[in-house]
């Protein structure tokens, strides 16, 4: 099992930054705290998305291909 450090470099436009370091200092919350936030929202989109996509496959009763769908807990795998 792979363990994760929860650190990645990330790099962005300079705009970009500029934009969050306003909205971190207006918010009172830290660049690495917005983007968590984000991050976590948008995932939790996806896997919301995922989760209906393989509602409609069973619902034709059609299993999309395994290899092509990361999440782990769809369909086992």
């Amino acid at each position: 099992m792979v363990k994760y450090s929860g650190k990645f470099l990330f790099r962005t436009d300079p705009k970009v930054h500029e934009t969050l370091a306003k909205y971190s200092k207006k918010s009172g919350k830290s660049i690495n705290e917005l983007i968590n936030e984000f991050l976590r929202e948008k995932i939790k989109e996806e896997e919301k998305t995922l989760k209906e996509t393989f509602e409609f496959f069973d619902s034709l009763h059609i299993k999309p291909r395994k290899k092509r769908f990361k999440r782990a807990d769809a369909y086992d795998i």
